[in-house]
């Protein structure tokens, strides 16, 4: 069994009942063995345009039987189903997965890179993170991740 970490945001549309779908249909797999969500925190939106509309985000633990191919393409079936259409950064999306740990696995390839690249630098996916699993350590630095957080709110980030 394999603990996956899933930042999870939504901006366009019903936002909470997209997210709640969203966890629904990952739930119903026949490989999820157990999940976990954090509480769900409204964020302006990074990097996007003025006016973007803000994201309602949070964070899930799941326990699966899945391999990393199968849970990853699950992540992008719950993201089509929702209706996200292109999954280009800096766009407005009715749901958004990004799988942040796989376990302890490191991974860089030209379609997934783990753990996720740029969650060191963002709040409102290691706040949540932090909520399921408050000893959280990243496989790749070996840092705590309460520390990426520290250091943001030192940084003013």
């Amino acid at each position: 069994m394999t603990v996956a970490y899933i930042s999870v945001g939504s901006n366009m549309g019903d936002r909470e009942p997209n997210i709640r779908r969203a966890m629904q249909l990952i739930a119903a797999d026949s490989m999820t063995r157990g999940m976990g969500q954090s509480q769900w925190i409204w964020t302006n939106p990074v990097g996007m345009p003025d006016g973007t509309a803000p994201f309602l985000n949070g964070a899930v633990k799941v326990h699966t039987d899945a391999d990393l191919l199968y849970f990853f393409d699950l992540l992008g079936r719950v993201e089509t189903e929702l209706g996200r259409t292109s999954k280009g950064d800096y766009q407005s999306r009715p749901i958004d997965l990004d799988l942040i740990f796989w376990g302890e696995l490191v991974l860089d390839t030209p379609t997934l890179i783990l753990p996720h690249p740029r969650y060191r630098q963002r709040q409102f996916v290691v706040g949540p993170l932090l909520e399921l699993e408050p000893e959280l350590v990243d496989p790749e630095t070996g840092i705590a991740v309460a520390e990426y957080l520290r250091t943001m709110a030192e940084n003013g980030i």
